[in-house]
């Protein structure tokens, strides 16, 4: 079945395309009500808004009770996938899983079956169209993790800096995006929670040492946190001009300046942390690009 595109109006960006009565008769749609539209790559895809989706549900088993295990198989193998429900066997003590939940997964409870059955599913996930609130969270909070270096309360935000991560990473494999900009996103977004990551260990090297930051490594941090501020700016206003602000030093060059200036460790972590902010404007521009492409092309601003 072929339609043609119906252009709206003088302008070139703007065009309409009939939806077949046949299929909107079978919906029981009709006019003024809402229908789902998402792009996957050169196609478009459009479903009835009141057709519930069947969710999508994973079996399987947890073969141990090591953090890292039950991590990777819920958050890696399932929760990001896309799997809205999970039923697992874990013949182990059932708050080592609830803890784990809690600190991944946003929105997800576990329910007992019956001992070693469990049953994993939301209940209050946030909206996948609220993807961009969601990132403006994880930068917000980014930005207090750098304020957090010495704070007790430093652990808890980096987890939660951790579960944005995966639910933003959901949202991209539930196709909310094309493949081409889901895939500089995913980018982008993992070098964010690397930030957040190194900062935990920043802290635990801190703790154990039991050393605090001096005024100098304060001032440095200052720099870290204008470099994620200006990524900040960066994405929200799609502008590739600030990207080239955070491209200040050469990396060996940076860890020689602040080796004069900071102990050494310290200076291990500063240019780490610059150097992850760095990487992060990679995906961005590409991110960006796309972004003002799609701009252009829809207001007919193209030749």
């Amino acid at each position: 079945m072929r339609r043609k595109l119906i252009k709206q109006g003088s302008g070139q960006g703007t065009c309409y395309l009939a939806i077949p009565k046949r299929w909107i008769t079978q919906q029981g749609l009709q006019s003024g009500q809402e229908v789902e539209i998402a792009p996957e790559g050169n196609k478009l895809l459009i479903s009835a808004e009141k057709g519930l989706v069947e969710p999508k549900t994973a079996t399987f088993t947890i073969p141990d009770n090591k953090e890292v295990t039950i991590r990777k198989l819920l958050v890696n193998a399932y929760y990001r996938a896309g799997y809205d429900k999970f039923m697992v066997s874990y013949d182990y003590g059932v708050q080592d899983l609830i803890k784990i939940v809690k600190d991944n997964l946003i929105g997800f409870e576990v329910f007992t079956n019956k001992p070693g059955r469990y049953r994993i599913e939301s209940v209050a996930e946030p909206r996948y169209d609220d993807f961009e609130g969601i990132t403006e969270k994880l930068f917000f909070l980014l930005l207090d993790v750098l304020d957090s270096l010495e704070d007790s309360t430093l652990l808890e935000k980096v987890s939660r800096v951790q579960r944005y991560d995966n639910f933003l990473k959901r949202c991209l494999t539930k196709r909310i995006y094309t493949p081409e900009e889901s895939y500089f996103l995913w980018q982008f977004l993992s070098s964010l929670t690397r930030i957040a990551r190194q900062c935990y260990h920043y802290h635990q090297t801190l703790k154990n040492e039991k050393q605090i930051l001096t005024s100098q490594e304060k001032e440095q941090l200052q720099e870290i946190k204008r470099r994620i501020t200006t990524i900040q700016k960066a994405y929200l206003r799609n502008d590739l001009n600030l990207i080239f602000q955070v491209h200040t030093i050469r990396q060996a060059e940076l860890f020689q300046h602040l080796h004069k200036k900071i102990p050494p460790v310290s200076a291990y972590f500063m240019t780490s942390l610059a150097r992850l902010a760095e990487l992060a404007t990679s995906p961005l521009s590409g991110i960006i690009a796309l972004r003002t492409e799609k701009h252009e092309d829809s207001h007919g601003t193209r030749s």
